[in-house]
């Protein structure tokens, strides 16, 4: 791990003329990157892979704060769309809802006046349950209630929908049951808080777990935007409607790495092809008409 991190931070010291050409061409044409960050969960006990420390997530807003600028998720997919961002941009998200998350992270974004988009699982909300990848660590962790969503939705925080299960969509192969899992969650947010959802997470997002006929389906019911976990950045006057996300990783230089104009992800960009477009209906067998690369 230790040669890893070093090895890492000797190619940044190499590439660090070409980084700065790229951050004043890009900044210049109004073209900077809109990084996507997503954690789950900040606390200091029970580590595991997506758990990052006290300490680590005010070093890392810190961080955010003096380099870049972050923006909500609207601001976010504005400067995309529209294709002005002069500076590299950061828009934070959280996805599943861990209760720990509101002992530390919540209130000091909110004293700090960060935005940030918080992806909620809802069966788990309803029914006090662990989510399945804790329960096979044999590490139960106890999600958000009801009553703390409501309550961050009260204070501004956009609340997004992250399904009602947690299941991998690309299984789905039946409209009804994206219908299930997609309008389902929604349907819950909006009777917690009042709010329809207007932005959405795939779980787990990596390519392989992207389906096209979901993401036509988010389209066709309104949503705004649907985030990956598939790394990558942003551009402006790209696809506003797919945003790309990085792993807000707890090792310093591996989160500084990804947003300090890194070549291989402004040369190299992983995609997800499929554009939605208009229509009145979706058949509930149609066969997905796209694939992914």
């Amino acid at each position: 791990m230790i040669k890893r991190d070093l090895a890492l931070r000797t190619y940044m010291m190499a590439t660090w003329p070409l980084r700065s050409f790229m951050r004043g061409y890009l900044n210049y044409h109004n073209r900077a990157p809109v990084a996507g960050l997503f954690l789950h969960r900040v606390a200091d006990d029970v580590p595991n892979p997506w758990t990052i420390t006290n300490a680590h997530f005010d070093w890392m807003l810190t961080w955010l704060q003096l380099n870049v600028d972050i923006v909500s998720i609207d601001e976010a997919t504005r400067r995309i769309r529209e294709g002005h961002s002069g500076r590299m941009s950061v828009f934070i998200t959280f996805d599943d809802g861990y209760a720990d998350n509101c002992l530390f992270a919540i209130p000091e974004l909110i004293s700090r006046k960060v935005p940030f988009t918080y992806y909620v699982t809802t069966q788990n909300v309803l029914n006090g349950k662990p989510f399945p990848h804790d329960l096979k660590r044999n590490a139960p962790l106890a999600p958000n209630s009801v009553d703390e969503i409501r309550a961050m939705s009260d204070v501004g925080v956009e609340i997004g929908a992250h399904t009602r299960t947690h299941p991998d969509m690309a299984t789905l192969s039946r409209l009804s049951d994206m219908e299930l899992e997609i309008r389902g969650c929604r349907d819950d947010l909006a009777d917690w808080t009042g709010k329809e959802p207007r932005h959405f997470a795939f779980p787990f997002g990596l390519p392989e777990n992207l389906n096209p006929r979901a993401v036509q389906y988010l389209y066709d019911i309104g949503f705004e935007s649907y985030s990956s976990a598939m790394g990558g950045y942003n551009f402006p006057r790209g696809n506003a409607f797919h945003l790309k996300r990085f792993h807000a990783d707890p090792v310093a230089v591996r989160f500084e790495n990804w947003l300090s104009y890194d070549p291989r992800w402004i040369f190299n960009v992983p995609e997800f092809e499929y554009v939605p477009f208009k229509r009145k209906h979706m058949p509930d067998n149609e066969p997905a008409a796209a694939t992914k690369s």
